[in-house]
Formats: C-alpha cells, structure tokens, sequence
C-alpha cells in the first residue's frame, strides 16, 4: 500500500499530487507512417522493469532520429499486410458506437475507429505516449494514463481538453470511469499494482486493496456496485470482484490449469467477457455458464470489449509480430478485421 496511508482511507488531492491543468489539443495526424517494429519496443502490457523505465527515457532521445529515418524512404523489405492501415482522418467521430484503442510502439497514441466503415481518427498527439483508453458511459469523455510517470488524465471524446486528474510516482496501468461518471478506478503500481479509486469532484483517493499478482485491467459494473480485476497466484490468474468501498472481495472464475485474465462487465452487467488459457471467453457475472468465443487458431487475443448491444466483441489479436483490433460476432462466431496497421494496436475500448 501507499506509505502512511491505511487502506480503504481517503487520501487528499495534495497528498498525492492531483492536478487540474487543462491543456487543449486537437487531433493532428502522423506526419509518415514510421515503420517502428513493434519488437523493438512494445511498452503497452510491460512490466516497469528498470530496463522498461530506460526505454521510455530514451526514446524522447531516439523518436527524431527515427522519424527522420522513416521519412526518408519506405522500407521495401516490409511485408505488406492483407489489410493495410487506414488513412487518418481529421474529423472527430460523429456518432457512437466507436471502438477506442491504443497505437504505436515507441509513441503509443490514442485512435477511434469507426466499425462499420474503417474510418481511424487520431485522438492524441505529442511526445508523452498516451494509452490505456476508456470511454466514459455518456460517450463525451476519455480516461488514459500519459507517460510513464505522467499519471491519469481525461480528455474530451474529440480528443480535445487534455487534463491531468492525478500526478503520480508510478505507472498507471488501466482506468475506468463509473456508471455515474462521477468517479474513476484505476490500477496503479504503489509500487505493486493495487486497485484504486479517485472522486473528480473532490479529488479524494481510496486504495482499495492491498493484494499481490494484480493485472493490467479494471472494469465497473453496469450498476456501479463491482469493480473487476485480476489477479495472479502460483503462476495461474483468475477475475476477482470488489466493491468500490474496498469490501466484498470475491473470486469470480476457477481457473487452474489455465490462465484467466483481462476481464470486463457487459453493458447491462450480467455477464464477463475475459481471456480463458489464451482464448476469448465469456461468463455470467456470478461466475455461472463459461462459453469459448474464439478458437485455439485465433492467436494469442487479449483485451475483450462489449459491443453497445453486447452480441459483439472486440479485441486485440496477436499476429506477424504485431497486435491488430478484430471483431468476432458472439451469435456466428465469425470473426472480422478492424485495424491491422504495421504499428501495435491494442487495448480496445467500444463506446456506449
């Protein structure tokens, strides 16, 4: 836990850092599609390992270089992909239903696609990476961590008003807002990752567990009574549930032999979309009725997201070295592209 904290207690804004600093940008497009290999440097789903906190360091240092380098000439050892990424537009999405994802290996920024016409909209710019998305239930706000120690800030769902809800120490691994929008839950490193929730109005902070082995996600409960995460124990994970208060903790998968992890509620609360020993999966809320999505071909998917009528998901799918969106259809079982750039595309986050 927090050093001269007690758990579940309140922590002011002044005590750990909250900042209100509101810093307006719009949407700006990649000057070139930089030809970065995602294994080079893949810093979204990374531990904060000393050699992780080097390479964020450095790549402010390397990033110019790179560019110049990529602006220069296309590579023509490159594999051309089967879907090659979309162009960026420059409007803001018009209408809901749009799937929120994190792109890029060394400046990792956020995206908004458009499933049913392709269409991709740049969100974030700037040296910080910005990743870690998630959309508020109204759909008129995004929660992201910028930076490795850059901590948790909002913006607008255009992309606009960037503001800093808290400055941290740590890294901010995932964020979600409430039903009512009135709170965010988060994990963060403490210096191991524990569960958290910060209130806008007021600032104030609560740690809510006080656990080994958590993961990178959080999700909300529709009704606003649970928030689900994972966590580890002897190399096996399962989804766990606690109520915003710090009470109730409550293991809601049995997995043993393997690994389950990358949990989220859906839209009407009543069951979980999550990561069953490396393919997607879904639950009933109460840990009832398990059902296989994707099959043991799907490689390596990670990162479930509800559709807003909950007969979809979207997830991140592992592939030729790179991360890209797909869909699968929870009634066919077909599963459909979405984003498959040369870049890393992961985290999705469909809207309301």
């Amino acid at each position: 836990m927090i050093a001269g904290f007690t758990l579940g207690a309140s922590i002011t804004p002044a005590e750990w850092g909250l900042a209100s600093r509101p810093k307006n940008q719009t949407p700006a497009k990649r000057a070139h599609s930089h030809h970065i290999k995602p294994e080079d440097i893949t810093m979204l789903r990374t531990f904060p390992t000393p050699i992780s906190r080097l390479a964020s360091a450095v790549r402010h240092l390397l990033l110019p270089a790179v560019v110049l380098a990529a602006a220069a000439c296309d590579n023509p050892t490159e594999p051309i992909r089967a879907n090659p990424r979309p162009s960026l537009a420059l409007t803001a999405p018009t209408g809901k239903g749009q799937i929120l994802f994190t792109s890029g290996s060394f400046d990792s920024q956020q995206f908004v696609v458009d499933p049913v016409t392709m269409n991709v909209v740049q969100q974030t710019s700037g040296p910080d990476y910005h990743s870690v998305g998630a959309w508020s239930v109204d759909y008129t706000k995004i929660t992201f961590s910028k930076g490795l120690w850059g901590g948790l800030w909002t913006m607008d769902a255009d992309g606009t008003n960037e503001t800093q809800v808290l400055a941290m120490p740590q890294e901010v691994r995932s964020s979600v807002f409430s039903p009512d929008g009135k709170y965010i839950a988060f994990i963060a490193n403490v210096p191991d990752p524990q569960v958290h929730t910060v209130e806008l109005a007021t600032g104030v902070i609560k740690q809510l567990t006080n656990l080994t082995g958590l993961g990178l996600r959080i999700s909300w409960s529709f009704d606003g009574k649970k928030l689900l995460f994972t966590k580890e124990k002897g190399g096996i994970g399962n989804l766990f549930t606690i109520a915003p208060d710090g009470t109730g903790l409550k293991q809601i998968t049995k997995c043993v032999k393997v690994y389950c992890n990358d949990g989220q509620f859906s839209p009407d609360g009543t069951q979980i979309a999550f990561i069953y020993g490396g393919q997607v999966a879904t639950i009933m809320a109460n840990g009832a009725n398990m059902q296989l999505v994707t099959s043991a071909a799907d490689p390596q998917p990670h990162y479930p997201s509800w559709s807003p009528k909950g007969d979809r998901l979207a997830y991140e799918r592992y592939a030729i070295n790179q991360h890209d969106i797909w869909i699968v259809d929870l009634g066919s079982g077909a599963t459909t592209p979405v984003v498959t750039s040369r870049v890393d595309d992961t985290t999705p986050s469909w809207s309301r």
